[in-house]
C-alpha cells in the first residue's frame, strides 16, 4: 500500500508540480524513465502500512514562492515539508545525495571520479545509514514523514520533474531518512576540511626545525580581548559555577595553525533598551557564494509542536537559522576544527597497523564506482581504529607515510538535525540551549533573542580536546595523542543579556584570553575583522534601532581596516615618515569616502590595500615586534590600528612609531605594485559574470547552459564589508515585538526550475539590499497568498524495525556462535589455534550486528552425550553465560533431530531397544528445557522431520516432543524447523504438515524456515513461500540462512557467486523477509569463513577482512557500533 499523500485539490494559480506557474506544461521525462520511477516508488511503499485516520496538509505559497505548510501533527507538517521541498529542489537534493554517496561519476562522467573516490573513502553515506537507528523517536518520525512527502511527490508528479533529470538520464531513487542525514553531513564536511592542510603544516614545521627554528612549533596566538563576543564578566555572571571551574583549568596554549579560514557571515541582536519597541531585534546574514539555485531553502512549518520559519538545506529538515513566535536565532561559521589526521605505522605488507605496541589488521572494503561512459572503477578502502586512510587525497605526503582521518562526523552516531528540530520547538533560552546541546557540526556562533526581552550567544560544536600538537597530524601508533572527548557544552563560550546591550558575531573572536580551552579557530578568530569591527561601531552608537535601521546596517559597506589604515598613513604623511612611492599611492585615496563601492576607482584601490595588509604582520623581519604584540591576519591589523589611533586620540602620539611607519610604508608600496589600472574619474569597467546552473557547493559545470543567468550589477561586492552582496545568501530581520513585522529574502529565488516565476524573482531585492515581508501568523501569510495545495496525510507505520528500535517485540537478527564463544565443542572448533585477539574481534563483530544467537551443534544429542549417561553441560553453560553477559537472546538448537549416523542420533542410542527410546527422548527434552528455563526460552524442538525420520517408530513422536517441552517450560517459544521449503510445493507440503501437528495438539509457537541458498531464490518466489507458510497462522523464523560467495549459482548456472553477488542477494533476502509481516526472526548460519559449515558463506573472510556482505547487512540493520579489531596477529 502506498503511504500518505493524496492531492485533494488546488486553488489559485497552480503550484509547481502540476502546472508550471507561468502556464507552460512540464516537460515529460521519457516513458521508460517514468515507469522506472513509478516502480521504484511502488517497491519502496510496500514497506509501509497505512494507519487509520487521515489528516489534511495544506501548503500555501506566497508571492515569493515560499511554502507555508499547515497540518495538525508533527508528522503531517514534515510530510508537507518533504513534498514542498521536492517540488522546488528535487534535482539539487539528488545531486547533494549523490555527492555524499560518491555517485556523481555515475551521471556526470569521469571528471567526478576523484570526488566519488574521496566520498567512498570517507564513508559518510554509509555512516548516515548507521545514524538512522540512533535517532530519537521524534526525529525519526520527522525524517520518515519528510521522506514520505518527497516520495509522494515523486510518485504523483513524475511527469513534471525538472527536465534536467531526463537530460542527465537520472531516475531519482526514493528518498530515505539516511539521505536527509547525509545532506546535513555534507554541509558539515564542507566547512571542516582543515585536515587537508595538516601534512603541509607538518612539512613547514620540519623546514623550520632544519633551519634552526627550535621545535618548529607555530607562533602563539595573540588575543585581542576587547573584540570578544563574550566578555569575561558577562560569562561569570551568566554561569558563575562554570566560570569558577574554567578558571581552575590550566590554559591551553592556543597556537596558530597558519590557516585563516575565509568566513564572511554576520548575525547580531540588540536588547529592548536599544530599540524603539522595547523588545529585541535580531538579524542574520549567512554569507556564502550565492548559487543558482541557492544553497539554502526557506520554508515555514506550522502544526503540532512547530510554528517556525527559516532556512536549512533542501533535503534535510531543520533550520540552521530561523524564528518562531517565541524566539529567533542567527548563525555564523565558527571555523573550529573537528577532524585530525593520525599518522599510522603500517606493516611492510600494509595489512596491519600498530597501536600501543600491538599489531591490528587493517580493515578493508571494496567500493565499486559506476562511471558514465566508462568502465566501473573499484577502489579498496582501508581503515584503522582512527578512520579511513586518506593517503591519496593529501598533498605533501611522502610515500612511506600513511594517514587516517579521525572526524567527528564519523565518530558520532547522532545528527545535528536532532538539535535543529529542538531549537525550532523551543519557547525560551533554557529549551533552546538544550536543543543546541544536541547540535554537533559544523561549528557555529549562535546569536539569540526572545520575546521575553532576552538576548544571548552560544558557540555550538563538538570540539575535540586534543592531547597532541594542534594543526599537524597526531601520532597514531602510540595511543598517547588520542582525543580526550569534547569540550563540554556548558563550558563553551556563552552569555545571556550582556552588559553592552547587544551581541554581534562576524566570525570573529568568541571569547577572550582568560578562556582555557583551545577552540581551534585559527588566526581569523583571535580578534576583530573589518566586518565585526564595523558592526560594533554601529551597534554601540545606536539606541533606537528599528527593522528599518537594521536594513541600513545591512547595507553598510565601510571597511574600518582600510579606512583607519588610510587615517594612520595620513598622520604619518603629515610627519614626513613615508616615501615618495608610498605617498603617490596614498594620494590616490584622498577623495575616498571609506566605502567599498563596486566599480569606484578609489574603492578598487582600497581593496588592493586590504589585500596587501592582510598578512603583512609577520613574526619575522621588521614587523616582528608588531606581530608579537598584536598578532597576525586581519585580527592583528585591526588590533594594531585601534591601539594606534586610540593612543593618538588620547596623546597625539603614535606608539611604536618607527615600526608602524615601516609597516605602513611596506603595505602602501605593495599595494601600489599590485594596483590595477583604474580611471581617474568614472566607474571601473566590469566584465559580465555568469551564475552557473546547479553549481551548488561543488563547482559543477552548468547542467543546463540555458538556465544560466548573468550576475546583476551590484553596489558592493567586497567580501570585507557587511553588505558584501556576492555572498549575501539570505537575510532575516526578526522583530520580537511584532513577529509579523519580520522580514527576509533568499536570492536568487526559491525554485530551481527555470520555468518557474520564482526562479530569479528575488534578484531585485538582492541588488537593492532589501527584504520582503515574512509573517508568521496565518493571517499574515494569507495577505500574500499566491496558491494553495492540499494533501491528505494518512501516516505510515514502517514494518522494518531494527533490533535497536523500541518495539514491544523487536525483530531478532542472529547468527550461530561458531568462532564467537571460545569452546572446544560446539562453539569454536579451532579454539586452540586462534589468538584471544582474533576471538575478541569476532565477538565484537557479532555484537555489532546481532541481538540473537543459535547454538548450532552444542545441544545436539551426539555432541552432548556421546556416551550413554555421560552428559556434559559445562560448555553449554559457558555459552549460556556468554549470552546473558552480552544481552543476547539465545535459541537452543536442536532437541530432536532424527539424523541417523550424524549428530542427531548418538551411536549408542541405535543399540538401545526401541521400547526404551521414547523414555530416553522425553527425559532428554524435559531435562534440558527445564535446566535452562529463564536463560534459554526459544527452542528448535524438532529439526527436519520431513527428511530425517529415525524417531518415527515412536507413535506421534512429533506431537509429543512439543508437549514435553511445553511441560518443562510453559513460557518457552517452541519451533519446528525444516529445509527445502522455499518453493511453492515445498512450502505447501510443510504448511500442511504443521497444520496436522497442530490439530493433534502439538503446541508449536513458530515455523522455522531453513534457507541455505545455492541458487538464488527470486524475491517473488520467496514472498510466495512466506505467504503460504504464514497462512498456517503462526509467526515465521528464518532459522538458517547462508549465501555463498564463490562457486556456481546452481548446478546448471552460467554465473558464479562472487562476494559482490553474495552481498547483493543477502541484502535482497533480508529486505524481502523483514518486509513480510509474519517474519519475526532471521538467523544466519556462519560469521567467519575461517571456521564455518558451508565454505565461503560468512560475512568475514578467513583473513578477517570484512566482506561486502558484512556492510550490506550493516546497511539493512543500521548497525552503528564501532569496534576494535584484534589486538594481536592471528595464529594458525
Amino acid at each position: 500500500m502506498a503511504p500518505v499523500g493524496r492531492a485533494l485539490f488546488e486553488r489559485g494559480e497552480a503550484a509547481l508540480g502540476s502546472t508550471i506557474p507561468n502556464g507552460k506544461t512540464g516537460v515529460c521525462i521519457p516513458l521508460v524513465m517514468f515507469m522506472l520511477l513509478v516502480v521504484a516508488i511502488a517497491v519502496w511503499t510496500t514497506a509501509a502500512i497505512p494507519v487509520q485516520g487521515s489528516e489534511r496538509v495544506e501548503i500555501i505559497r506566497d508571492q515569493w514562492g515560499i511554502a507555508h505548510v499547515y497540518a495538525d501533527s508533527n508528522a503531517g507538517v514534515f510530510f508537507g515539508a518533504g513534498y514542498a521541498t521536492a517540488q522546488d529542489r528535487m534535482l539539487q537534493m539528488e545531486l547533494f545525495r549523490r555527492k555524499v554517496a560518491g555517485r556523481l561519476a555515475e551521471v556526470l562522467g569521469p571528471e567526478w571520479l576523484q570526488s566519488d573516490k574521496l566520498m567512498r573513502t570517507l564513508g559518510l553515506y554509509r555512516h548516515a545509514q548507521r545514524v538512522v537507528d540512533h535517532l530519537s523517536p521524534d526525529t525519526r518520525e520527522a525524517l520518515e514523514a519528510y521522506a514520505a512527502g518527497v516520495n509522494h511527490y515523486l510518485a504523483t508528479e513524475a511527469g513534471n520533474l525538472n527536465p534536467t533529470f531526463a537530460r542527465l538520464g537520472i531516475v531519482p531513487e526514493p528518498w530515505t531518512p539516511a539521505d536527509s542525514i547525509a545532506v546535513w553531513m555534507r554541509i558539515a564536511e564542507y566547512f571542516d576540511t582543515s585536515w587537508k592542510q595538516e601534512v603541509n603544516s607538518l612539512r613547514q614545521r620540519e623546514r623550520q626545525q632544519e633551519a634552526g627554528g627550535g621545535s618548529g612549533s607555530a607562533g602563539a596566538v595573540v588575543i585581542d580581548d576587547a573584540a570578544a563576543v563574550v566578555e569575561e564578566q558577562d560569562f561569570a555572571r551568566t554561569s558563575p559555577d562554570v566560570y569558577q571551574r574554567l578558571k581552575s583549568y590550566p590554559r591551553a596554549q592556543a597556537e596558530d595553525d597558519g590557516w585563516e579560514r575565509v568566513k564572511a557571515s554576520h548575525a547580531w541582536a540588540v536588547s529592548g533598551e536599544k530599540t524603539v519597541t522595547g523588545k529585541p531585534l535580531l538579524e542574520s546574514d549567512p554569507q556564502i557564494a550565492v548559487t543558482l539555485p541557492s544553497l539554502w531553502y526557506e520554508i515555514h512549518l506550522s502544526g503540532g509542536d512547530y510554528n517556525a520559519r527559516g532556512i536549512g538545506l533542501a533535503g534535510a529538515p531543520g533550520f540552521l537559522i530561523g524564528w518562531n513566535e517565541h524566539l529567533a536565532w542567527g548563525a555564523t561559521a565558527l571555523g573550529c576544527d573537528g577532524s585530525d589526521l593520525f599518522q599510522e605505522r603500517l606493516s611492510p605488507a600494509g595489512n596491519e597497523y600498530q597501536w600501543r605496541g600491538v599489531w591490528y589488521p587493517v580493515e578493508t572494503r571494496n567500493e565499486k564506482i559506476l562511471v558514465k561512459g566508462a568502465e566501473p572503477v573499484v577502489i579498496k578502502v582501508k581503515e584503522t581504529r582512527h578512520g579511513p586512510l586518506v593517503d591519496d587525497f593529501l598533498a605533501g605526503r611522502r610515500p612511506d607515510e600513511h594517514f587516517a582521518l579521525h572526524h567527528t562526523l564519523l565518530q558520532e552516531t547522532t545528527t545535528s538535525i536532532e538539535g535543529l528540530l529542538a531549537m525550532m520547538r523551543a519557547r525560551n533560552w533554557t529549551e533552546f540551549t538544550e536543543g543546541l546541546r544536541q547540535y554537533r557540526s559544523p561549528g557555529l556562533h549562535i546569536v539569540y533573542a526572545d520575546a521575553d526581552g532576552n538576548i544571548g550567544y552560544h558557540t555550538a560544536a563538538a570540539i575535540p580536546v586534543r592531547r597532541g600538537v594542534y594543526g599537524i597530524p597526531q601520532v597514531g601508533w602510540s595511543g598517547e595523542e588520542e582525543w580526550a572527548g569534547y569540550i563540554p557544552f556548558e563550558e563553551l563560550p556563552h552569555v545571556l543579556n550582556p552588559s553592552r546591550g547587544f551581541i554581534a558575531s562576524a566570525n570573529h573572536l568568541p571569547v577572550g584570553s582568560w578562556y582555557p580551552h583551545n577552540l581551534t579557530i585559527g588566526t581569523g578568530g583571535t580578534g576583530h575583522n573589518g566586518r565585526s569591527w564595523r558592526l560594533y561601531e554601529l551597534l554601540e552608537a545606536g539606541n533606537s534601532f528599528s527593522v528599518e535601521a537594521f536594513g541600513e546596517i545591512h547595507r553598510d559597506n565601510i571597511n574600518p581596516i582600510a579606512r583607519d589604515l588610510v587615517r594612520v598613513a595620513r598622520i604619518l604623511r603629515e610627519r614626513g615618515l613615508l616615501s615618495r612611492e608610498a605617498l603617490a599611492f596614498l594620494s590616490r585615496l584622498d577623495e575616498w569616502d571609506g566605502r567599498l563601492t563596486t566599480l569606484s576607482p578609489e574603492a578598487t584601490l582600497a581593496e588592493t590595500l586590504l589585500a596587501a595588509v592582510h598578512r603583512s604582520l609577520r613574526p619575522d623581519g621588521d614587523t616582528a615586534t608588531l606581530a608579537a604584540r598584536f598578532g597576525g591576519g586581519f585580527a592583528g591589523v585591526a588590533f594594531l590600528l585601534r591601539t594606534v589611533l586610540g593612543e593618538y586620540e588620547r596623546s597625539g602620539e603614535i606608539p611604536l612609531a618607527p615600526e608602524v611607519a615601516a609597516w605602513v610604508e611596506r603595505v602602501l608600496r605593495q599595494a601600489a605594485e599590485k594596483a590595477p589600472k583604474v580611471p581617474s574619474r568614472g566607474p571601473v569597467e566590469a566584465r559580465p559574470q555568469r551564475m552557473v546552473y546547479q553549481a551548488n557547493l561543488e563547482g559543477f559545470p552548468s547542467l543546463d547552459p540555458q538556465a544560466d543567468r548573468l550576475l546583476p550589477r551590484f553596489t558592493t561586492t567586497a567580501v570585507e564589508t557587511i553588505w558584501s552582496q556576492l555572498g549575501n545568501s539570505y537575510t532575516q530581520i526578526v522583530d520580537l515585538a511584532d513577529i509579523d513585522n519580520s522580514r527576509s529574502f533568499l536570492p536568487p529565488g526559491i525554485s530551481e526550475d527555470p520555468r518557474s516565476r520564482h526562479y530569479f524573482d528575488q534578484v531585485d531585492l538582492w541588488v537593492k539590499g532589501e527584504t520582503h515581508p515574512a509573517p508568521l501568523s496565518r493571517e499574515g501569510v494569507l495577505r500574500y497568498q499566491e496558491s494553495v495545495t492540499e494533501l491528505e496525510w494518512e501516516g505510515l507505520k514502517p514494518v522494518l524495525k531494527s533490533a535497536a528500535a523500541s518495539e514491544p517485540k523487536p525483530l531478532l537478527i542472529g547468527n550461530i556462535l561458531r568462532g564467537v564463544v571460545v569452546t572446544s565443542r560446539g562453539g569454536r572448533s579451532r579454539a586452540q589455534t586462534l589468538s584471544p585477539a582474533t576471538a575478541a574481534f569476532l565477538e565484537e563483530r557479532f555484537l555489532q550486528l546481532f541481538n540473537y544467537a543459535t547454538t548450532e551443534n552444542a545441544f545436539k544429542w551426539r555432541e552432548m552425550e556421546p556416551v550413554r549417561g555421560q552428559v556434559d553441560y559445562s560448555e553449554i553453560d559457558a555459552i549460556v553465560q556468554w549470552a546473558l553477559d552480552h544481552d543476547i537472546v539465545l535459541k537452543g538448537h536442536t532437541l530432536v533431530w532424527g539424523n541417523q549416523g550424524k549428530q542427531g542420533v548418538p551411536a549408542w542410542l541405535e543399540e538401545v531397544p526401541r521400547q526404551e527410546v521414547e523414555a530416553l527422548l522425553k527425559n532428554r527434552v524435559q531435562e534440558i528445557v527445564a535446566r535452562y528455563a529463564g536463560r534459554v526460552d526459544i527452542w528448535d524442538v524438532l529439526n527436519e522431520p520431513l527428511h530425517e525420520r529415525w524417531f518415527e517408530f515412536i507413535p506421534d513422536y512429533a506431537v509429543k516432543v512439543f508437549q514435553w517441552a511445553r511441560e518443562a517450560n510453559p513460557k518457552a517459544l517452541l519451533l519446528i524447523n525444516e529445509y527445502g521449503v522455499l518453493t511453492e510445493d515445498g512450502a505447501t507440503k510443510y504448511a500442511q504438515y504443521v497444520r496436522d501437528l497442530l490439530e493433534k495438539g502439538a503446541p508449536i509457537d513458530a515455523i522455522g524456515i531453513q534457507a541455505h541458498i545455492s541458487e538464488p531464490v527470486p524475491a517473488d518466489q520467496l514472498r510466495r513461500a512466506l505467504d503460504i507458510l504464514a497462512g498456517v497462522g503462526l509467526p515465521l523464523h528464518i532459522t538458517e540462512l547462508s549465501v555463498p560467495s564463490s562457486g556456481p549459482m546452481g548446478r546448471q548456472a552460467a554465473r558464479n557467486w562472487t562476494e559482490e553477488a553474495q552481498a547483493e542477494y543477502l541484502e535482497l533476502f533480508f529486505r524481502t523477509a523483514i518486509a513480510h509481516p509474519a517474519v519475526e526472526a532471521i538467523t544466519m548460519w556462519g560469521l567467519w569463513d575461517g571456521d564455518i559449515w558451508r565454505p565461503g558463506t560468512g560475512l568475514i573472510d578467513a583473513d578477517l577482512r570484512l566482506k561486502p556482505s558484512f556492510f550490506a547487512l550493516e546497511r539493512v540493520l543500521g548497525a552503528a557500533a564501532k569496534v576494535s579489531p584484534p589486538q594481536q596477529q592471528v595464529v594458525r
